[in-house]
């Protein structure tokens, strides 16, 4: 029996018999099998996004133009997509990595947050937006939380605004921003974006100018009106193209 399984002659059976007697591991251990490889690939295609969506323009107030100039939109025939509005991802230097989507359904909501995003998303390595905004990066730079936040701030007349896709900021994305000369922090109004908000204003300190906007209580940005975002932009000069 320990022949046929094993497919060794009589003497190496000998040996692993008297081994296993000896309470000793078989001459070659099972081998385990390979775990998943769990490293991210990018998504490099183009997906086909409806930028007609309630949740766009009569929630959020972004436009059509502005959805397909950010690649906003519902993915019809996206199974990871699905119920959700989404927007593609690229990283800081504009390399195309695929698509995040934000969850429409409240019961999704509740149970896995707003956003569903790729597995291994490298997110510490994404500044949404930050492409396009690295050539106003002389003239001062406004962070937000969120992918809206930066379309009604750039429909606003604010290009030069980019997203953590959170409230925590990476070694990478501190890198890119301590090139600009001065810092608009306008994260949400929650406990949670004020914490971060104080968190990340002291990791500048003495790199580069950092000024933080305040808010109303449980607003976002993209739950302003356009008058209001530049109202609270224009108060500080530095920032207004």
């Amino acid at each position: 029996m320990i022949r046929k399984i094993e497919n060794c002659s009589c003497r190496d059976a000998a040996r692993l018999l008297k081994r296993l007697g000896d309470g000793m591991e078989p001459l070659s251990p099972p081998i385990p099998p390979s775990a998943p490889d769990s490293r991210f690939r990018p998504f490099s295609l183009r997906i086909s996004l409806n930028p007609v969506a309630s949740f766009l323009q009569k929630n959020k107030a972004i436009t059509i133009d502005t959805a397909l100039r950010f690649e906003t939109g519902v993915a019809e025939r996206s199974a990871f997509l699905k119920r959700t509005i989404a927007v593609r991802l690229h990283d800081i230097h504009g390399n195309p990595l695929g698509y995040c989507g934000r969850r429409l359904d409240p019961v999704e909501i509740e149970k896995w947050g707003k956003w569903r995003f790729p597995k291994c998303l490298p997110k510490s390595e994404i500044l949404f937006n930050a492409h396009r905004a690295a050539c106003f990066r002389h003239q001062g730079i406004i962070v937000v939380e969120c992918p809206r936040g930066v379309m009604r701030l750039w429909q606003a007349g604010f290009p030069n605004t980019v997203a953590l896709l959170g409230t925590s900021l990476s070694s990478a994305q501190r890198e890119w921003l301590e090139k600009t000369p001065a810092i608009l922090l306008m994260l949400d109004g929650d406990a949670a974006g004020r914490k971060a908000a104080e968190k990340i204003a002291a990791s500048f300190a003495g790199k580069t100018q950092v000024v933080t906007h305040h808010l109303p209580d449980g607003f976002d940005p993209d739950d302003l009106s356009d008058r209001q975002l530049r109202a609270g932009v224009d108060r500080y000069r530095f920032f207004s193209l």
